[in-house]
């Protein structure tokens, strides 16, 4: 079996998630794992999934039904590796600022660690209904990492900021939790 990495970006039509899923599974493929969001009338998605070779050439002109909506779909084969890496999820909140995700992006790049299934939001803070922003994402991280360590990096961008490490879910984040 070859791996291949699907993704499609485009205008969000009621039913891409199907059309994609079916025509992958239609095509004898086995979706492995996937990633599917819709924001602001768009949609983007990506697909992880196996296939025989003999099956892609059909699969790829099955999608250009896809792409007659305007979705645009491509397919790569993966050359995914495996890793020693421990994952678990973080829950970031902090004052709304635009540079949060850059900055923690950074840090934890320095750090050698990955950011994954990351989501962004804007909540309002309990008592006053300032704006907080909200970060969530699944990180994976060397094995030598200290969790101690990746805090305390992430805390030094603010006093207001809090970083809190939920167990990672097999689909990145675990489900969004609220400020008390």
């Amino acid at each position: 079996m070859n791996h291949f990495i699907l993704t499609a970006t485009g205008p969000d039509i009621p039913d891409i998630e199907e059309q994609l899923c079916n025509s992958v599974t239609q095509h004898h493929g086995h979706t492995i794992e996937s990633n599917m969001s819709h924001m602001g009338g768009h949609f983007t998605g990506m697909m992880l999934f196996h296939i025989e070779s003999q099956h892609t050439s059909a699969l790829k002109n099955a999608l250009k039904g896809v792409e007659q909506s305007g979705v645009h779909v491509e397919i790569e084969p993966s050359h995914a590796k495996e890793t020693s890496n421990n994952t678990i999820a973080i829950n970031v909140i902090a004052d709304n600022s635009p540079e949060l995700l850059s900055d923690i992006a950074r840090i934890l790049t320095e750090k050698h660690i990955r950011l994954g299934a990351v989501h962004t939001d804007t909540l309002s803070a309990p008592y006053t209904g300032e704006p907080l922003q909200r970060i969530q994402a699944k990180l994976f991280y060397p094995i030598d990492t200290s969790l101690d360590s990746i805090q305390a990096s992430l805390e030094s961008i603010s006093p207001e900021l809090m970083v809190e490490f939920l167990p990672s879910t097999e689909q990145g984040v675990t489900p969004q939790q609220h400020p008390a």
